[in-house]
């Protein structure tokens, strides 16, 4: 009995020291390489996406100035596709995106590892 326990409390202090390693140093780290993937995605889906609006901007302007050319047009009309898509902040989408599901139930909060000695190996009071 004792063997099983005391091999009980070394598998309990080793659960508890793996938790205390995720959530000061492995949760962090991956959390900190997470971030940096979505920039690097948004950075390079804004770029990309800039890319097109300037392409096909161009175009339609080319194809309707040929129909239709434009001769002191008033500027205070909609926004260009390229205006809007230069207004994007990523930064700020990411994080109001995570505030929205700050106290979300996903997040796991299970509760530590504690040791309780078992009933059967504490001392027997009656003799």
């Amino acid at each position: 009995r004792q063997n099983a326990d005391a091999d009980y409390q070394a598998k309990v202090q080793a659960a508890q020291s793996a938790r205390k390693e995720l959530l000061a140093s492995h949760r962090p780290q991956t959390i900190h390489q997470l971030r940096q993937l979505i920039f690097e995605c948004d950075s390079g889906v804004t770029l990309q996406l800039q890319k097109y609006a300037a392409f096909n901007e161009r175009h339609l302007l080319g194809k309707g100035l040929c129909v239709s050319p434009l001769k002191n047009a008033p500027s205070d009309g909609p926004k260009s596709l390229r205006e809007a898509v230069h207004e994007i902040d990523s930064t700020k989408d990411f994080n109001q995106h995570i505030l929205t599901h700050e106290g979300s139930s996903g997040a796991v909060k299970a509760p530590e590892v504690q040791y309780h000695r078992h009933a059967v190996s504490l001392p027997n009071p009656n003799p």
